[in-house]
């Protein structure tokens, strides 16, 4: 498993690796695979340490793309990640 937190971003996973998408606040997952293809929702549950995330798993999928959305303040960050398997 690797962690990606916005303070730390992660590029790339290699083959069997899960990502830990980490954040400080509750957040929403919007994540879709190879070019925002089969999107989906998925809610941030809590983790030790006073932080929030949500574990994917890439399965056969070459790259990753997400953004969070902050429900509490409603709004989204912003930004598009994108995290490809080496």
């Amino acid at each position: 498993m690797r962690h990606f937190r916005r303070e730390v971003p992660l590029e790339a996973l290699a083959p069997g690796e899960r990502l830990l998408v980490e954040e400080r606040r509750p957040f929403v997952l919007h994540l879709g695979y190879d070019g925002w293809k089969g999107m989906r929702d998925v809610e941030s549950e809590p983790l030790p340490f006073g932080l929030h995330g949500v574990l994917v798993d890439p399965e056969d999928h070459e790259t990753l793309e997400f953004t969070l959305f902050y429900p509490e303040e409603g709004h989204w960050e912003g930004k598009d990640y994108r995290v490809r398997r080496r």
